[in-house]
């Protein structure tokens, strides 16, 4: 067998042109930026809109808490922590 099939051969190949991959665009690299700019001005909005979510919830059940019965009983007895659980999960 001969060196070059063996690998011993220590020249670089020859590349034929048609086989090089062509660089990006400019245009594609500007597109992938402006997509990867929409995706965190996206996850950016969840995230403001999550806290206001929760803000929601935190006022409401402030709310039940000063809304307690009179008499020293809790609303944790009743249907509106489950409403409250409803509303985390949602």
């Amino acid at each position: 067998m001969s060196a070059d099939r063996l690998g011993d051969d220590t020249t670089p190949a020859r590349v034929d042109s048609s086989d090089q991959r062509p660089s990006v665009s400019l245009s594609a690299r500007i597109e992938r930026m402006q997509l990867e700019l929409r995706i965190a001005a996206l996850e950016e909005a969840l995230k403001t809109s999550e806290r206001r979510r929760q803000a929601v919830i935190d006022r409401y059940e402030r709310l039940l808490e000063e809304r307690a019965a009179p008499d020293g009983t809790s609303v944790s007895g009743g249907r509106l922590p489950a409403l409250v659980a409803r509303l985390r999960d949602s």
